[in-house]
């Protein structure tokens, strides 16, 4: 039986017939390593002694496991990290400032990409998150002349 995984499901089911062997209809699969189109695995493996005409399965990838990106734009940081995760994508966050008392202070502003658009499993997201500026304070101080007279 040929090694045929790798390799694009065209070029494999000729391999599998030159070897004299027959193929079922190919499974599909979804697989972050191996590119779309191409053999996943086979059953009988590859390089096992197989006899002539023997029912090859194959096993194709559609490409990378696609995950729906949840909508987290309102949520607090750990929220929307924790939601974001829990589909199988990454999160970067970015800080922005906002004004000292805005509702915005600690809670997500945008993200990129936008909820419910479908993206690879693993791929990142990235969330602006509102970080209050700091209070700014005035102090002033009042000098006092103070004025002798001798007589």
């Amino acid at each position: 039986m040929p090694d045929v995984v790798g390799q694009p499901l065209a070029q494999a089911q000729a391999a599998i017939q030159a070897a004299g062997f027959r193929f079922a209809n190919p499974t599909q699969a979804a697989s972050a390593t191996v590119p779309n189109g191409s053999v996943i695995s086979t059953d009988p493996a590859g390089g096992a002694s197989v006899a002539a005409n023997t029912l090859i399965r194959i096993v194709v990838s559609t490409g990378p496991e696609q995950v729906k990106v949840p909508t987290v734009v309102g949520q607090n940081e750990a929220d929307a990290t924790t939601t974001i995760k829990f589909v199988g994508l990454s999160v970067r966050v970015v800080p922005q400032t906002v004004p000292a008392g805005d509702p915005n202070a600690g809670r997500v502003i945008s993200q990129d990409p936008a909820g419910g658009k479908m993206e690879d499993k693993g791929s990142a997201v990235t969330i602006t998150v509102g970080v209050a500026a700091a209070a700014t304070t005035t102090t002033t101080s009042t000098t006092v002349a103070t004025t002798t007279t001798t007589p």
